[in-house]
């Protein structure tokens, strides 16, 4: 039986032909390469996706080498990809929003101030830290998977703009309306939904990440 690897993100397929689709990343069958029976164990897939070392010298008067800032910069988002910052970064807004659709829910079925100013700052933790989330996010698209563009990372960058989109939305509107809790759910139920969608985006991301991660 031969098996085939997906070159964006090391799932390993057995088969006469590739998949018409990774079911890991969504890349088309054209992203597969066979493996040759020398090669021996397949790497762990984290391990196939484990960002190369860099540690050859720059030489900047050789033609097409990258200057010291672009060479300095380099290095410094390979760093981050070695830290995990994108999987830091992300435990922000995902940890936070349920946290601040439940505070706004209680804040507008119980016309609780307390919850809704918890629900507030909540929210603009959110969509502070957003614009760290999705800088971190390319800088492992680019670094992990070389910047190829399937199904997955197409639908968890749109998930992505759709969290910042409405985080911020959501932060201003408390920001301008900080007594909207008063009102009631019936008379902020378009707030409540734009909460739920927010949710929504960032646990569908969330599922495709995870998907990435475990290979599965």
């Amino acid at each position: 039986m031969k098996k085939w690897r997906c070159t964006v993100c090391g799932y390993v397929h057995q088969g006469e032909e590739p998949p018409d689709e990774c079911p890991v990343c969504g890349a088309d069958k054209s992203q597969f390469e066979l493996i040759e029976e020398n090669e021996g164990i397949e790497p762990d897939a984290a391990e196939a996706r484990e960002v190369p070392p860099r540690d050859e010298p720059v030489d900047a008067d050789r033609p097409g080498a990258a200057s010291p800032a672009a060479s300095r910069l380099g290095t410094y988002s390979q760093l981050l990809t070695r830290l995990h910052g994108h999987p830091i970064a992300v435990h922000v807004p995902n940890g936070l929003l349920p946290v601040a659709f439940f505070f706004s829910l209680m804040a507008l079925l119980l016309g609780s101030e307390s919850f809704a100013v918890a629900a507030k700052y909540n929210i603009i933790v959110v969509a502070l830290a957003m614009p760290a989330v999705i800088g971190t996010g390319l800088i492992d698209w680019k670094n992990r998977y070389g910047g190829r563009m399937s199904r997955v990372f197409l639908v968890k960058m749109i998930c992505a703009g759709i969290v910042t989109f409405l985080s911020f939305i959501l932060a201003i509107w408390w920001i301008v309306h900080p007594t909207l809790h008063a009102g009631g759910f019936a008379a902020n139920s378009l707030f409540l939904l734009l909460n739920l969608a927010n949710l929504a985006a960032a646990a569908v991301a969330g599922w495709y990440g995870g998907k990435l991660v475990f290979n599965k």
